[in-house]
C-alpha cells in the first residue's frame, strides 16, 4: 500500500543544512499497523508528510498503491490523497468556525449526500462525540479534539492513515480510544503509521521502525517470537 525508496528530504537553515530523511525506504501494507519512533527531530515527522503527499522528497521515490505520487501533477496528487489517505495531525488542525459534525464531514463536503452524512453520525457515535456535535473545537477537550481529528481521518474510508503523535497529549482512557481504534482499522485491512513517543502505542502495532538523525536504524516485527 506504502513504500518508500531511498528517500531523503534536506532543509535548509540560516546558518546550516539539516538532513531530515537520510535515504529512507519502508514498506507498509494493508491490515499493517507499524509504529515510528525516536528522538524529537529525527524526521518523523517529514517522514509522515512525504508520505502522505504533502511534502516532496529531494530524492527517492514514495509510492502509493505502486503510484509514484510525486510524479503525478499536484492536482491528481491532491485527489489520489483525498482518495486514499487520512491524517491525524498533532495539533488536530480543526477548522475552528466549523462544528463537530461539519468537521469530521469536511473531507467528503465537495460530494455531500445523505450517506456522507450518515456515515460521520456513525462515526461520532463511536467515537462518544455525539453530543458534542454541533460544539465548536474550541469547546472541546483535547481528548475530545483528538478524537475528532480522528473520525475526520476516517470520514473518506482511507486505505491509510498517517498519525502524528496521536496519543502524545491525551490521558490513559482517551490514548485507549483512539489506539483502539487504529487497531480496528488495521485489523478491517487498512495501513497505519504512527510516529510517538507512547510506549502505549508502539506496545498496539505489530511493527515498531526506529529513527536517529534521519535514518531508519532498526525494524522490530513484535509478531515474531523472541
Amino acid at each position: 500500500m506504502l513504500k518508500l525508496c531511498d528517500v531523503s528530504k534536506t532543509y535548509c537553515g540560516r546558518k546550516k543544512e539539516v538532513a531530515a530523511l537520510r535515504e529512507v525506504s519502508l514498506r507498509l501494507e494493508g491490515g499493517m499497523l507499524a509504529a515510528l519512533q525516536g528522538p524529537s527531530g529525527c524526521g518523523k515527522t517529514t517522514l509522515l508528510l512525504v508520505a502522505g503527499g504533502l511534502l516532496a522528497p529531494d530524492s527517492g521515490q514514495a509510492l502509493l498503491n505502486g503510484v509514484d505520487i510525486y510524479g503525478l501533477s499536484s492536482e491528481c496528487r491532491a485527489r489520489r490523497r483525498a482518495m486514499n489517505i487520512g491524517f491525524v495531525f498533532q495539533q488536530f488542525h480543526l477548522i475552528p468556525y466549523l462544528t463537530v459534525l461539519e468537521n469530521v464531514q469536511a473531507p467528503l463536503l465537495a460530494s455531500g449526500g445523505t450517506a456522507a452524512h450518515k456515515y460521520a453520525e456513525e462515526l461520532l457515535e463511536r467515537f462518544g462525540l455525539t453530543a458534542r456535535c454541533n460544539h465548536l473545537p474550541g469547546e472541546l477537550s483535547t481528548g475530545e479534539k483528538q478524537r475528532t481529528a480522528l473520525a475526520r481521518a476516517m470520514m473518506n474510508r482511507p486505505g491509510l492513515i498517517l498519525a502524528d503523535e496521536p496519543t502524545g497529549n491525551l490521558d490513559a482512557a482517551n490514548a485507549a480510544i483512539v489506539l483502539d481504534a487504529l487497531v480496528q482499522f488495521a485489523e478491517g485491512g487498512g495501513a497505519v503509521l504512527m510516529a510517538s513517543h507512547d510506549e502505549r502505542a508502539a506496545a498496539r502495532g505489530q511493527h515498531v521502525w526506529r529513527m536517529e538523525e534521519g535514518v531508519l536504524v532498526s525494524v522490530c516485527n513484535l509478531n515474531e517470537e523472541g
